[in-house]
């Protein structure tokens, strides 16, 4: 579980970290990756659900975040990466723990635990909505999504965002929305 504590902090961090790579709506993962000093591999077949490759790497970046390939679930792919930004700050410190940072290795996400069982693993899907789907925009997004009948369209929200239907109405939820 992550306390509310804990989800102000995380909310926190990921807006601050989007302000100042100066990422607006939808958030292009991609950028925010290369901006970081990393950079994103796309692996198919791969035995974990996504990782964190500590570096230094031949090619000049700090980590590289492996993920299944973005042409099977752009969508997943997007939230996946951001997720893994999640890990990046949260449970290894880049940028913000040099001392962690230092001590870590490799940071692996299993199937198993990409369900979201783990504190850590919710913890880095709070990361992933907040910075995916930062909560004023998304309550812009949400206003303009009402209909005649006075229903959320919440398919329309997920396409402000670039997600999945399910991480816009998780979203809404974590917010106290709905």
């Amino acid at each position: 579980m992550v306390t509310l504590i804990a989800r102000r902090k995380i909310a926190a961090l990921a807006d601050g970290i989007r302000s100042q790579l100066e990422l607006g709506v939808p958030v292009d993962v991609e950028a925010a990756v290369a901006s970081l000093g990393g950079r994103i591999t796309e692996e198919d077949g791969f035995a974990f659900a996504a990782c964190v490759v500590k570096g230094p790497h031949a090619d000049g970046s700090d980590f590289h975040i492996v993920v299944r390939p973005k042409a099977q679930h752009p969508q997943r792919f997007r939230f996946s990466v951001a997720h893994e930004l999640g890990h990046l700050f949260l449970h290894m410190g880049y940028l913000i723990r040099p001392e962690a940072w230092a001590r870590c290795g490799d940071y692996r996400d299993s199937v198993r635990f990409r369900s979201g069982y783990t504190a850590e693993e919710l913890a880095a899907n709070e990361f992933a909505g907040v910075f995916l789907m930062p909560e004023t925009e998304f309550c812009a997004a949400l206003d303009d999504a009402v209909t005649d009948e006075g229903l959320i369209n919440i398919n329309k929200v997920a396409a402000v965002f670039d997600v999945s239907v399910s991480a816009a109405e998780y979203r809404g939820r974590r917010l106290g929305i709905f």
